[in-house]
């Protein structure tokens, strides 16, 4: 119970970590093609976790734990090389963190999850249950986009959203991550619990998922740079991705 939280924070930690050195190493103009490096290896460590998962549990003197315990050595590198190979150049100025605008999306997402989580279980889904978490959610939100709006530097800045490009993006990281994320998540159960397969098994049945989304994702960020090439990155991200799912 305690461990899953804890791992979920440190992955998030260093996947912010890994955004953050980009931003200050990488001009703007080339950051889409690191993005591309990067959402490669991250869709290649979602889809591949099953399979290298499946080969831990079915390993008889290691065990299920041993699923977040194999990471703990990495997460650690991860962690201590930055600090000691790493040089940056540090610019000292007073900025004021969105404390507001990170509780209330928190909490507003929170909400959603929790619902989705006991829905179905411990009430129906059509309850007061229901009824109140969805409210609830829908007022944070709402709530957070007026802190947005009044904040001097908001967590989320809301005018980058009347950029067409940054709206499509959005939309289509969105479908994406819902695909690929439900896929990831749904697929292992389904071979497992419905086809009898082991775990071993499962985790080999997706390999071609992870061979299509290794070979799709690097591409749009790598051709960024080009004139134009936003709008025919996403396009393509858009129709690629549930090729290479199938």
């Amino acid at each position: 119970m305690t461990g899953s939280p804890s791992w979920t924070s440190t992955s998030g930690g260093l996947t912010a970590l890994a955004q953050v050195i980009m931003a200050v190493m990488i001009a703007p103009r080339e950051r889409g093609r690191y993005s591309g490096y990067i959402g490669a290896v991250f869709a290649l460590a979602t889809i591949g976790g099953p399979l290298v998962g499946g080969v831990i549990v079915d390993t008889s003197w290691l065990g299920w734990r041993w699923c977040f315990y194999v990471g703990v050595p990495f997460a650690v590198l991860a962690l201590i090389v930055p600090q000691k190979t790493l040089d940056l150049p540090a610019r000292k100025r007073q900025v004021k963190v969105d404390w507001a605008g990170a509780t209330l999306i928190a909490a507003s997402t929170s909400l959603v999850l929790v619902w989705v989580s006991f829905a179905g279980h411990d009430y129906d889904w059509l309850s007061w249950q229901t009824a109140l978490m969805l409210c609830g959610a829908v007022v944070l939100a709402l709530l957070f986009l007026l802190v947005e709006r009044r904040a001097s530097e908001p967590i989320l800045p809301l005018r980058l959203f009347r950029v067409r490009t940054v709206s499509l993006a959005v939309v289509a990281g969105l479908l994406v991550g819902v695909a690929m994320f439900g896929a990831t998540t749904f697929l292992s159960q389904y071979f497992q619990l419905a086809r009898g397969a082991s775990p071993t098994r499962a985790g080999l049945m997706t390999l071609p998922m992870i061979f299509g989304l290794v070979m799709t994702r690097p591409w749009p960020g790598a051709s960024s740079p080009g004139p134009g090439a936003g709008r025919a990155s996403s396009c393509w991200a858009a129709s690629s991705c549930p090729a290479a799912m199938t």
